[in-house]
């Protein structure tokens, strides 16, 4: 996320974050309410592990791309987190004899941590927007 030019990795990260979060809820509610549903099959979504792929891939962003110059080894790479893609499958769950896979517990313990997820990706969001207006303020006097 850009702000008159300003941003940061750490609010596209929590940008992104966010993004999936509010998926995979919409997702893990699609299946609360399906729960009764004959032949309905539970789905989730996954982004932590594409998202922590892409952050250690060490595939950098070219300079002119926008990205920075690694130019120590002991600099951590700049990756494109707008390329991350969240993979959505069916929830691997037995199922019912009326052919539903709705598993209850599982989606009310998948809706508190992603209520967890989405409290910590809205701290890291705020954080850095305050370091932005603090960079901003700075600039203005």
């Amino acid at each position: 996320m850009d702000i008159f030019g300003l941003g940061s990795s750490g609010l596209s990260l929590a940008e992104k974050s966010l993004d999936f979060v509010s998926r995979a809820t919409r997702i893990s509610s699609s299946n609360i309410a399906n729960a009764d549903t004959p032949g309905f099959k539970a789905r989730k979504l996954e982004f932590e592990g594409e998202m922590a792929k892409a952050i250690s891939s060490g595939e950098n962003l070219s300079v002119g791309a926008g990205g920075m110059a690694k130019t120590d080894l002991r600099h951590l790479p700049v990756t494109d987190i707008a390329k991350v893609r969240a993979i959505e499958s069916r929830r691997a769950t037995a199922e019912k004899l009326d052919g539903n896979s709705v598993d209850l517990d599982k989606e009310i313990t998948s809706l508190a941590d992603l209520n967890i997820k989405y409290s910590i990706y809205t701290t890291i969001a705020g954080k850095e927007l305050g370091r932005l207006n603090s960079a901003i303020s700075l600039r203005v006097k």
